[in-house]
């Protein structure tokens, strides 16, 4: 018997699991308090730059138990947003309360970038690169402050919120250097932060959680799927409320 799921979303210090599907009528609206609709604005930036939301914890959760396994979690887009909007999301195991505290070593939202429209968010873990001269583009491996946090394939942002600003793989790592699966398109200076990196949402279902997971037990299956908006100087909305396409959450069950 297949199980009933549905789309749902954490906030507060419990968390509070509460739906966020439409099936229910209801939704999320990003912003920069710790509600499922938030209150407090995201402000458009009125020059160069990019501001992040605060994270939305989005998750399935299993209703009515079924005799079945989820695996294979999936997001999207139903349609592109407005130019200036982009979403980003990530896989999370764990859930930690937005508590306001900006910037990649925070588990809230990303530290806004100031010298860019399109900038990128950043996670833990983040680093610095540790070489006086830098480096040049096409650099394949690089010596950092930390390198024991960062695993084969993960996805990370070289040079976070500075121009040269690009995502790489990692191919392997120690504890002083990182190691690309592809050399640098830029070349990124002494001190240039390095932190993991969200995958921005498309219109096409992108995997953030395979793991199989019995619907036996009703609540949440699987990993969160983490989310941050973020809007930058070549949105053209203006103020108050801007809507966003549909966020599908999609599954196998087998």
């Amino acid at each position: 018997m297949a199980a009933t799921v549905k789309a749902f979303c954490a906030t507060g210090a419990g968390p509070t699991n509460a739906t966020c599907d439409s099936a229910d009528s209801a939704s999320i609206t990003y912003g920069r308090d710790d509600n499922q609709t938030s209150v407090a604005t995201l402000p458009i930036p009125t020059a160069l730059g990019t501001h992040f939301s605060y994270m939305k914890y989005l998750f399935l959760d299993v209703t009515v138990a079924g005799a079945t396994t989820m695996s294979n979690r999936r997001v999207a887009w139903a349609t592109a947003p407005a130019t200036g909007l982009v979403g980003y999301f990530f896989d999370q195991a764990t859930y930690t309360q937005n508590n306001g505290t900006q910037g990649t070593a925070a588990a809230n939202y990303p530290a806004d970038d100031a010298s860019k429209n399109g900038g990128l968010p950043g996670l833990a873990p983040a680093t610095t690169i540790n070489n006086a001269g830098g480096y040049a583009a096409a650099t394949t491996t690089m010596t950092v402050a930390s390198g024991t946090s960062f695993t084969t394939g993960m996805k990370v942002i070289v040079g976070l919120g500075t121009a040269n600003q690009e995502v790489l793989t990692v191919s392997s790592s120690t504890a002083t250097s990182i190691t690309f699966t592809a050399g640098s398109a830029n070349s990124h200076a002494n001190g240039d932060t390095i932190a993991q990196a969200y995958t921005a949402l498309t219109t096409s279902n992108q995997l953030w959680d395979n793991t199989g997971v019995s619907t036996a037990a009703t609540g949440k299956n699987g990993a969160y799927c983490q989310t941050v908006l973020s809007v930058d100087n070549t949105f053209t909305g203006g103020g108050g409320a801007a809507t966003l396409p549909n966020l599908n959450l999609v599954y196998d069950e087998a």
